[in-house]
């Protein structure tokens, strides 16, 4: 039996388990190792100044991560950001929204009354859930009364609470506030009997113009022959500009909108701690505000991100049992850490990317698996290297081998998940395309590390393992021992009697059929295959002979498997369609949600909770994105004004009437729940004109002077004297 013929000598049947020697499988010839391992520049840095790599890496790692913190910090992950800025329906909402913002800015001339602007965001929601029935009761009513009363006594609640404009109001900023003005309990008469309380019941249900306007705030299934409610609701209105707790007074929202959002945030956080404390026997209480909402979600997002500790530690204790030592997986996970602001800073300085949020840090899970195979790539590269004893003669040789076949394999890897996660850099997504850019750099990063910081640390330790072998030598006058076990690779030779005794085994196994022969070598010696195997494992053993003979038996079939998955994944990759749903990542039990889906499933929609608002404008062009910042959520480019728009005529002015009023007449109950939910200024317009003794529509050369008319009247407009201002967008005496 001959070394290319691995069949049992009997039955002359392949054996599974011997090992080929097919040019597959065969050893590297001196000449290739020594041309592979020629000594250069890069392997003579390594080998004489580790150190000084090693403290240049960490030099610029400590300038960048100065840099990078400097300017470092989470963007607010606001619905805008994830908006296609360059669809046309998104377009036209800047557009809008970059009317009202002109408007503000031309009309705000000083100081708007403190807490007149409703404040969305800050809404607060109380839902009940009945424990023993039927909530529409003398007990469960007193009982919520009380304890949304309790929340007015709440430090803050003055400096926040809406402050209603109506007719009625004088003193601007004396007004007192309105609490109670979309809670449940104000369709009943404080101190109600409980037969008083269930006549009322009975009136609101039956009167279905009043029912109209608080049906949001009782569940679903209460009607007329249902009169009881397991589910009730409550929502408190808060209003800007404030007076801060250090006495600062903003002139209106706008003015400065983080800090307010701050002040109340901590106000909002009071109410959760309140709601957690009440406890009642007969309903449950859940809450919701969006600021709370969003710094709940930012806690729960961080402390996720412990996990990140936990993959380190994991990767950190398999590098070591596998390297055999503490340094090089330290040294590894610190390159982790370091390629991050170095990462950001290209990202940030050079590329000029501004927005970085929550997803472009999860890009430290993904570079810390990549990070850990690029090390098991070089230190399994350098082990190998001790299999050849001209490279464990000559430390330079080893080290320029190692790296060449190392960062040669590394790249490839590194190139391609660098190009996939730069693909995402053209998404449209703005917070997609930045994760991607960030990722990208990041990757590189480690690359850069890999290849330069990690093989002097390498090296580094070799030297040191050296060292110590030869101190051990000294003591015992031993002629040449062996690596210290806790090397990353023994390096230093056999003794001669040793070798004599190897010689001798390599003989008798070629003699007795149990190893195969390299004949291209000149004697009797072992084939670099059969000794490599020896030393493995029986995992490697496995996968370095069994498996790979059969896998290279069976390519042909291999491929014709992954050619035909390949197709098919591409079939049904083709047939998906975007989700129904949005993806929910809290469960629908945790205290972020639990509101959200009491109010989806039990509730009517209404004001401020679900219900679509569409917005029908005139006068607006578009927007022109020329200038626009990509990586900016709030810059929406320049508006562009429709000159042509004039409403002046009376024939415009009726077409726009008309327009409403059929609005109100659509029976689709999925587009307009109801005409009083159609909101059009020129409904009040025309009943103003009424009582004025005027006509509609307005001859056109009257029309400006009783619009300005029309705004100006607090009697009349009342409350939606603001309102209508915006929406008419009446701009320094022009109809825009």
């Amino acid at each position: 039996m001959t070394g290319n013929n691995p069949s049992d000598p009997n039955t002359g049947d392949q054996n599974p388990h011997a090992l080929p020697t097919d040019d597959f499988h065969r050893s590297e010839t001196v000449d290739h190792i020594i041309k592979e391992s020629e000594p250069s520049k890069v392997s003579e840095l390594f080998v004489r100044w580790p150190l000084a790599i090693i403290a240049v890496v960490l030099t610029v790692g400590i300038l960048c991560t100065v840099a990078a913190f400097s300017t470092l910090g989470l963007d607010d992950d606001g619905s805008r950001s994830f908006l296609v800025w360059s669809d046309y329906r998104v377009q036209r909402y800047d557009a809008y929204v970059l009317a009202l913002d002109e408007y503000d800015e031309k009309n705000k001339t000083g100081q708007e009354d403190l807490q007149s602007e409703e404040v969305s965001s800050w809404l607060i929601w109380l839902v009940y859930e009945e424990k023993k029935g039927n909530l529409l009761n003398k007990n469960s009513i007193d009982n919520i009364r009380a304890f949304e009363e309790g929340i007015t006594k709440l430090p803050r609640f003055n400096e926040v609470c809406y402050r209603e404009i109506d007719s009625t109001s004088t003193a601007a900023d004396g007004r007192s506030c309105h609490p109670y003005s979309n809670s449940v309990t104000s369709s009943f008469t404080p101190g109600a009997s409980e037969a008083q309380l269930q006549t009322e019941v009975t009136t609101l249900i039956e009167n279905d113009a009043a029912y109209r306007k608080v049906r949001s705030r009782f569940d679903k299934d209460f009607n007329v022959n249902n009169k009881t409610a397991d589910w009730l609701r409550s929502s408190m209105k808060f209003g800007a500009p404030i007076v801060d707790e250090k006495g600062k007074r903003y002139n209106y929202y706008l003015d400065d909108e983080k800090p307010q959002d701050e002040f109340m945030e901590e106000f909002a956080l009071d109410v959760a701690d309140y709601v957690d404390d009440f406890s009642s026997s007969n309903f449950d209480v859940y809450y919701w505000n969006r600021l709370w909402y969003q710094k709940k979600q930012s806690e729960l997002i961080l402390q996720d991100f412990a996990f990140i500790g936990l993959s380190i530690a994991f990767v950190l204790f398999y590098m070591m049992f596998h390297t055999r030592s503490a340094i090089i997986p330290i040294i590894g996970m610190l390159q982790v850490a370091l390629a991050f602001p170095i990462a950001y800073c290209i990202y940030r300085y050079i590329f000029q990317v501004t927005f970085f949020n929550m997803m472009s840090l999860l890009s430290v899970f993904v570079i810390l698996g990549i990070a850990a195979d690029d090390m098991f790539v070089y230190v399994d590269t350098w082990k190998q290297s001790a299999e050849h004893e001209i490279l464990l003669a000559n430390l330079e040789r080893r080290t320029i081998w190692t790296y060449r076949k190392a960062a040669h394999a590394m790249f490839v890897t590194t190139f391609t998940t660098f190009c996939a996660f730069m693909a995402t850099g053209v998404s449209s997504i703005m917070p997609i395309a930045a994760f991607g850019m960030f990722s990208g750099c990041y990757v590189v990063c480690n690359y850069l590390l890999v290849i330069t910081n990690f093989p002097a640390v390498v090296v580094l330790r070799e030297k040191f393992n050296i060292w110590r072998a030869s101190r051990k030598q000294a003591k015992s006058n031993s002629s040449r021992p062996r690596s210290p076990k806790n090397s990353v690779i023994p390096s230093p030779h056999d003794s001669d009697e040793e070798k004599d005794k190897e010689k001798s085994r390599q003989k008798e196994e070629i003699e007795d059929g149990s190893a195969p022969i390299n004949e291209s070598t000149t004697g009797l010696k072992r084939s670099h295959t059969a000794l490599r195997a020896k030393e493995m494992s029986k995992a490697d053993r496995f996968f370095y002979t069994t498996y790979s003979h059969k896998l290279r038996q069976g390519r042909f079939i291999v491929f014709g498997f992954f050619l035909v998955w390949l197709i098919l994944s591409i079939v049904f990759t083709a047939q998906l369609t975007p989700p129904e749903e949005d993806e929910e990542f809290i469960p629908e039990d945790h205290e972020l949600r639990r509101t959200l889906v009491a109010m989806e499933d039990n509730f009517p929609k209404g004001e401020n909770d679900g219900a679509q608002v569409t917005f029908v404008v005139w006068g607006l062009d578009g927007v022109d994105r020329s200038d626009v910042n990509r990586w900016d959520a709030e810059d929406r480019g320049d508006l562009e004004w429709d000159d042509s728009f004039d409403m002046s005529p009376p024939e415009s002015q009726q077409k726009m009437a008309d327009f409403c009023d059929q609005l109100k007449t659509i029976q689709d109950k999925d587009l307009v729940q109801s005409p009083d939910d159609v909101t059009c200024f020129l409904d009040t317009f025309r009943s103003y004109l009424t009582s004025k003794g005027h006509t509609f529509p307005v001859p056109q050369a009257d029309f400006l002077t009783r619009l300005q008319e029309y705004i100006n009247n607090p009697t009349e407009s009342g409350s939606d004297k603001e309102v209508s201002n915006r929406r008419i967008g009446l701009i320094q005496g022009r109809l825009r």
